[in-house]
C-alpha cells in the first residue's frame, strides 16, 4: 500500500505542476493583430429642411415660416443655425425680389436630431415684406415666394 500512496501523491504533484504550468503559460502569453472599421458620414440629402408659411405676405406685414427637419442618416446630427434665402417671382416667372423686398430671420438654436428621424418641428423664422411707398409693389400681388433653407450641418 505504501507504493500506491507514493504513486498517488506523486501523480497529484505532477498534476498540480501541469495545471500551474498551464496557468502560467496562459497569463504570460503575448500576441499581435490588426483590425479595421469605418467612421459613419452624413451626406447631402440625409438632412431635409422644409418650411411652411403661415399666411400670405402683404407690404409691411410678417408671417411665420415653420421649419421642420428630417434626419435620414443612421447617426444623430446637430443642426446649427438655419437661414432662408427668399425668392419672389411674378406670374410670368420673372424675379421681382428688388420690388417685393421679402426677407427672413435666422433660426439660431443648435438642436440634436435623432437618427432616422422623420420630419419634426424645428423652429420658426419670421418672414417680412417691406412696405416701400417709392416703388409700385402691385407686381407682388399673387407672387410665388420660395425659400431656400440652409444649415451648416452637422456641426
Amino acid at each position: 500500500m505504501r507504493m500506491r500512496k507514493k504513486l498517488f501523491v506523486g501523480g497529484a504533484v505532477i498534476a498540480a505542476l501541469a495545471v500551474s504550468g498551464t496557468a502560467y503559460a496562459f497569463w504570460s502569453s503575448t500576441g499581435t493583430g490588426t483590425g479595421s472599421g469605418n467612421v459613419g458620414n452624413v451626406t447631402n440629402g440625409d438632412i431635409v429642411l422644409d418650411g411652411t408659411l403661415s399666411a400670405d405676405l402683404i407690404p409691411g406685414g410678417t408671417a411665420t415660416l415653420a421649419v421642420t427637419v428630417a434626419n435620414n442618416s443612421a447617426a444623430p446630427v446637430r443642426i446649427g443655425p438655419v437661414s432662408a434665402t427668399v425668392s419672389a417671382k411674378d406670374g410670368s416667372n420673372h424675379e421681382i425680389n428688388n420690388v417685393c423686398q421679402i426677407s427672413a430671420t435666422t433660426y439660431n438654436q443648435n438642436t440634436t436630431v435623432a437618427a432616422n428621424q422623420s420630419a419634426t418641428a424645428l423652429g420658426n423664422l419670421t418672414v417680412s415684406m417691406v412696405n416701400d411707398g417709392s416703388v409700385d409693389q402691385d407686381v407682388c400681388k399673387g407672387a410665388t415666394v420660395t425659400f431656400q433653407l440652409t444649415s451648416a450641418t452637422p456641426i
